[in-house]
């Protein structure tokens, strides 16, 4: 994370500046009326781009995540269950191409290199629920 964003963030943590802001938008005279939507709506802008940055910060995290569990191999020496391995990776593959193809499947497939009916039906035979991986990527309106 850039110094910038994170002075960005810090100023938009503080719960006495947001307190401050909403007292002077509900004494605001008309003349300043103007000038208080546009601090609004730059306010508004503020948490959005904070919000990308932490969605941003958040998928790092958990794809740091996945490739640390993917390359946990247990120790042969012990007997391991190859087609158990080899699921765990290829679910783990999955999960990470949808994550980033934003719940598509088709690009998911073509970032996996494997054809959609492929794709598809490797999704139904691991059971793995497509809609949990869309990417959360709320943003706030300048307008009540």
């Amino acid at each position: 994370m850039r110094l910038r964003e994170a002075r960005l963030i810090s100023t938009l943590m503080n719960p006495r500046q947001l307190k401050s802001v909403g007292r002077n938008l509900a004494a605001v005279t008309p003349g300043k009326v103007r000038e208080s939507q546009e601090q609004f709506r730059r306010q508004v802008e503020d948490f959005n781009r904070m919000a990308r940055i932490l969605s941003r910060a958040l998928e790092e995290l958990v794809g740091t995540a996945e490739v640390l569990q993917s390359t946990d191999v247990p120790p042969v020496d012990l007997g391991i269950n190859f087609y158990a391995e080899i699921r765990r990776y290829e679910v783990t593959l999955i999960k990470r191409a949808l994550r980033h193809a934003g719940v598509s499947q088709t690009k998911a497939a073509a970032l996996l290199k494997l054809n959609k009916t492929t794709f598809h039906s490797k999704i139904k035979h691991y059971a793995i629920r497509a809609r949990e991986y869309e990417r959360a990527e709320g943003t706030l309106s300048a307008t009540p």
